[in-house]
């Protein structure tokens, strides 16, 4: 039997990929920082399946023990934001180097690392650079290496259309930044945990990035409306330019909250949509859209 490795499985992403890995007979070894927390992962089959391993992410020492032996490594880690100043930095470039690093000492057959859409294309956001040299280290370093560049992922426990369907229950009202002209391009978790799934045996993802998005494009603020319809809210949009939001992050950001940080802001100066999709034709993928999925989670 196959054996993988998930750094960052209990997340909402890695909770998708895991039942998928189980369901394509691998063993799934679960890297988590607290394995408490993680320990409802347990359930997701027998004893002999899923195997937590509690692990301080900035132990580089021990990545070539926790994947040695195994098939498959996934890289899921990430953050929206950062509490110190060179969270980015250690957790977006520094983690996934030295994890090719380890996959290509060991001659893991397959290693996907999950970046995010149009990190090339902004340049005055500190996520954006850091993702950035996280990708080009990872080629650098491992031959075997498929990197993945989503757009916003959603689903039933996703952090998009609940986060703001929560706060707009309280409010009535969302802020819309640049008037919400923003284009997006949503995956289905359950769509992309397809694809990595299949990257191992698809001959064209190694040492390939792939952008992965749904069919259709959307202004933010037509999602926002959507996500109002859906969960019956009768909501006020008010426009923030670029310049109050900016304004509007800084405060927050003093505030100790990281709901908007002012490196987001930057990142919606650019639209988070394909410039390709050859993802559809190599992973034989028709990607679900929005309007057949979040109905069901948000009503």
């Amino acid at each position: 039997m196959k054996t993988a490795v998930v750094f960052g499985g209990s997340g909402f992403v890695g909770q998708s990929l895991i039942r998928n890995l189980l369901n394509h007979n691998y063993r799934v070894k679960v890297v988590t920082r607290d394995k408490e927390k993680s320990a409802f992962l347990k359930t997701f089959a027998g004893p002999d399946f899923i195997n937590l391993i509690e692990w301080n992410y900035r132990d580089f020492d021990k990545i070539e023990s926790i994947i040695s032996g195994t098939d498959f490594v996934v890289n899921l880690i990430g953050l929206l934001s950062q509490k110190n100043k060179n969270d980015f930095d250690k957790f977006h470039h520094e983690l996934p180097k030295q994890i090719a690093i380890s996959c290509q000492s060991l001659q893991i057959k397959n290693f996907v690392h999950i970046s995010a859409l149009a990190v090339d294309r902004t340049t005055s956001s500190k996520y954006a650079a850091s993702k950035l040299k996280g990708e080009k280290a990872v080629l650098e370093n491992c031959d075997n290496a498929t990197i993945l560049r989503p757009s916003i992922i959603f689903g039933r426990h996703d952090n998009f259309f609940n986060r703001f369907a929560k706060m707009a229950k309280c409010l009535k009202i969302v802020p819309l930044i640049n008037n919400g002209a923003t284009k997006f391009q949503p995956i289905h978790v359950e769509d992309l945990s397809n694809i990595i799934v299949k990257i191992p045996t698809t001959k064209k993802a190694k040492h390939a990035i792939y952008e992965i998005g749904g069919d259709k494009i959307y202004s933010f603020k037509h999602l926002m409306e959507l996500m109002g319809s859906y969960c019956h809210y009768n909501l006020k949009f008010v426009s923030l330019p670029f310049c109050a939001a900016k304004i509007l992050a800084t405060f927050v950001e003093i505030s100790g909250q990281n709901t908007l940080t002012t490196d987001q802001v930057e990142m919606l100066k650019v639209d988070n949509v394909l410039s390709e999709n050859r993802f559809k034709e190599d992973f034989a993928i028709n990607p679900k859209s929005v309007e057949e999925i979040v109905p069901n989670y948000l009503r």
